[in-house]
């Protein structure tokens, strides 16, 4: 036996697509700040296979440490746990 539909009260499926709208909201500004840190980051893989394919050995040193800096990586997290949490 089949239960018959009742009818959603307009207020009801508004509050619903409100909320909907905020997740999508939130979920729109993680995935920017994910696209600015891709692209800072690939601008910096960019300029260090630049300076490899020069020859300017001097930079791999620059480069390791720059990637192992330790700060670097809290400001990214810090950086997504702002844009999650707002």
């Amino acid at each position: 036996m089949q239960l018959p539909l009742l009818p959603v009260p307009p207020l009801q499926v508004a509050n619903a697509m409100a909320a909907k709208v905020k997740l999508l909201q939130r979920e729109l500004k993680t995935l920017k700040a994910d696209l600015a840190f891709s692209k800072e980051r690939c601008a910096q893989l960019e300029e260090e296979n630049r300076q490899l394919r020069d020859g300017n050995h001097d930079a791999d040193e620059d480069m390791v440490r720059a990637q192992l800096d330790p700060v670097s990586l809290l400001l990214h997290s810090a950086v997504r746990w702002r844009v999650l949490l707002s």
